[in-house]
């Protein structure tokens, strides 16, 4: 076990070291397409996730290595079939912990990664042997900015590959996945009026609430505080980017019982550039549903 290990961390030390052979411009050519070459071989490794995870969660880790931790995750997600429950549970596990330390001073482009690794996890295992996956996205919504802006993005990533990305795995779950992120972006009495209730219906929200009332909720607080603050400026962007995904496919009377369209009415005051822009193409405005 003691050798394992030993070997575990020397791999460790040389996927590090080619990272940074690549990335720095002193290298020579062929030092970089070796390095390269050896990198992109880790990638059909067996012990690929467990890697990707100890180089994307090390704190002492530059941001590069840790975002190439994350592709590893990545690639190894893309090629799990949804019928190997197990691996996905796995992988879930790991997605769910890099979510859990994600930090305000990560650069965007891991903190961009990781919604996109669980919105992954999500087709493959939401519905399936992962019932509880919205109560995992509330309890992270109670927690900080950051963990919020991770909901955020995760829910629109997952409204993006569902309902308008050609993706594979949504396809092959095409039904299932549609009316599970509908649920959960629909009050409780607003979906049981449209889908009454079912035999064998298994209930994938948590709470009688829905995404569509706290994505509002959150939203109205953040342009109440935009001008002092550009924290809300940033999460108001992500709130409306992610309105601007879903209110296409919504359930019109959950878009009306949320209260959305008077909060984002309330964005046409916003003297921000950035805000008016992302608020513009909201397309109810133009299509008569507040009428």
């Amino acid at each position: 076990m003691a050798a394992e290990e030993d070997l575990s961390a020397g791999r460790m030390g040389d996927l590090v070291q080619a990272l940074e052979l690549i990335h720095n411009p002193s290298s020579t050519n062929e030092l970089r397409r070796e390095a390269l070459s050896f990198v992109e071989s880790q990638k059909e490794s067996k012990s690929a996730a467990r890697n990707g995870f100890a180089l994307a969660s090390g704190a002492d880790n530059s941001p590069l290595v840790r975002y190439f931790g994350l592709t590893l995750l990545d690639h190894v997600l893309r090629h799990t079939s949804f019928t190997v429950s197990e691996q996905v549970a796995v992988l879930r596990d790991l997605v769910l912990k890099l979510a859990e330390s994600t930090r305000s001073e990560d650069p965007p482009y891991i903190r961009n990664k990781i919604p996109q690794l669980w919105a992954e996890v999500a087709k493959r295992s939401w519905g399936l042997d992962w019932i509880e996956m919205d109560q995992t996205l509330y309890r992270f919504w109670e927690g900080g900015l950051v963990h919020k802006e991770l909901v955020l993005s995760i829910l629109e990533t997952l409204s993006e590959d569902i309902f308008y990305r050609e993706d594979t795995v949504s396809s092959l779950r095409g039904t299932d996945l549609n009316r599970a992120l509908v649920e959960i972006f629909t009050p409780m009495s607003v979906f049981e009026e449209i889908y009454p209730k079912r035999d064998h219906h298994v209930e994938l929200r948590y709470g009688s609430d829905s995404w569509l009332t706290r994505i509002s909720e959150f939203l109205q607080y953040c342009i109440e505080n935009l001008q002092n603050s550009k924290q809300a400026k940033d999460a108001a962007l992500k709130a409306l980017a992610t309105l601007k995904s879903v209110l296409v496919w919504a359930i019109p009377k959950a878009i009306i019982s949320s209260n959305c369209v008077p909060t984002i009415a309330r964005a046409f005051t916003c003297h921000d550039e950035q805000v008016l822009l992302v608020r513009r193409p909201v397309w109810f405005f133009d299509s008569g549903t507040t009428s």
